[in-house]
């Protein structure tokens, strides 16, 4: 019977806690890479869509839009990457080896978009003040708008409002998710 069980070994490696630890770290890995290409050709999208000739107030506030472009990049690249450590960094679990994932994955994308929420109200808000309108911002691929774009102080308090939330909420996403493996194991235990 041994001899036509060949997925045994296949199957205990995939049951083995370092199997997804792996993946995991290999995907945020990927994904922060990923994102350095992103906003790389974000960056390249916002400048072509500058007209020529557009005034100096157009350009200035195109201007602030890539410094905070590149914020965002180099803030969602260290999320990604310090994730990936934080992955690897999980002890071998026989029981549960996948949730622990998922709650650094969840706490990841929290991160991500308070981080991107934050950002682009501040981004919205000075182009809006500078360039006196908030079509620049709306160049830029993957942005989403946020209430009171038309404001600079709408936009500022909105996007630091709304950050904070999601970081809120996906955390305690995360610790639900976390908090029932705790409870699980210390069941299992008695």
């Amino acid at each position: 019977m041994n001899k036509i069980l060949v997925l045994r070994p296949i199957l205990l490696r995939i049951s083995d806690g370092r199997f997804f630890i792996t993946v995991f770290f290999w995907l945020f890995r990927g994904l922060a890479c990923l994102n350095v290409l992103a906003i790389l050709w974000s960056s390249w999208k916002l400048w072509s869509n500058l007209p020529s000739g557009a005034p100096i107030e157009l350009f200035i506030g195109t201007l602030l839009a890539e410094v905070f472009l590149i914020g965002i990049g180099f803030i969602v690249f260290n999320v990604l990457w310090l994730r990936a450590d934080d992955t690897m960094k999980l002890p071998r679990a026989k029981d549960y080896s996948v949730t622990p994932i998922v709650v650094i994955a969840i706490k990841a994308s929290g991160e991500i978009i308070a981080s991107l929420s934050i950002l682009f109200g501040i981004a919205l808000s000075l182009t809006t003040f500078v360039a006196g309108s908030s079509s620049v911002m709306s160049s830029i691929p993957f942005t989403f708008p946020l209430p009171g774009a038309g404001s600079p102080v709408l936009s500022l308090i909105s996007g630091i409002v709304s950050g904070f939330l999601a970081l809120a909420v996906f955390y305690f996403i995360a610790e639900t998710v976390g908090a029932v493996v705790d409870i699980a194991r210390n069941t299992k235990k008695r």
